[in-house]
């Protein structure tokens, strides 16, 4: 994925900042991020004064986000797969934002929670977000979008373009973002990411947090702290361990 495009398309989604602020500033320091993708999440963190380690596998992701970072002492970043990074540090709070759970499988979920269990401090709290599977399971099987979003190219000021298409089979859902940029003689330049989501349901994430050795699971509906109902947009899972 364009590191440009993507910090572009998904930098103004603001609503669950101060949720994750407040799970820092209740839990302390240090904070791993992991999937922390070009910073919409940590750089706030640390920008409130946090030390924060981010956590990525796409390298390129990484180097936006250090490009856009300067030189704050009180961030870490590092290359590695979430399902099997090893670290020689300990935290207070490990997050997993954005959506980044759902890409993963059943068993990807249980290798990435061992590795959280292992870098979390006794009484440390993981937590993670996506959509409600409740919600995402009773979607169309198909379906494309109309243009969702525009936005002015960063480096030429050039409007792209968003649109969005998926497919549904069973519990697996397909998502194709496409940027088109478009240019005053007419001309179109498509970028196109795809990823796939595996939406279980919350009954089985739980399970998979008690499996790894989580306790007081707390699951949230929303950012603003109201509990889970089939009805809620989010499924938000707050651990301790």
């Amino acid at each position: 994925m364009d590191p440009i495009l993507y910090h572009a398309h998904h930098s103004s989604y603001q609503e669950d900042i101060p949720f994750w602020l407040r799970i820092v500033d209740e839990t302390s320091d240090p904070v791993l991020e992991l999937g922390c993708g070009t910073g919409r999440v940590l750089r706030p963190l640390a920008v409130s004064g946090h030390y924060i380690v981010g956590l990525d596998k796409d390298a390129s992701m990484l180097t936006f986000l250090s490009q856009h970072t300067g030189h704050m002492p009180n961030i870490k970043l590092l290359q590695a797969d979430l399902t099997q990074f090893h670290l020689d540090i300990k935290f207070k709070t490990i997050l997993l934002p954005c959506n980044t759970i759902s890409t993963l499988s059943a068993s990807a979920i249980i290798a990435m929670l061992r590795c959280v269990n292992r870098h979390l401090h006794p009484g440390g709290v993981f937590a993670a977000s996506l959509p409600n599977p409740e919600i995402i399971k009773h979607l169309p099987e198909n379906e494309e979008s109309e243009i969702e979003y525009i936005f002015p190219h960063p480096h030429n000021s050039e409007p792209v373009q968003v649109s969005s298409k998926w497919s549904r089979t069973g519990n697996v859902f397909a998502l194709t973002w496409r940027y088109d940029q478009l240019f005053p003689d007419g001309s179109v330049i498509r970028t196109s990411e795809e990823t796939s989501h595996y939406f279980l349901s919350p009954k089985k994430y739980k399970e998979l947090f008690v499996k790894t050795g989580f306790s007081k699971i707390t699951c949230y509906g929303d950012f603003d702290r109201s509990f889970y109902t089939p009805e809620s947009p989010h499924l938000i899972l707050v651990a301790e361990k």
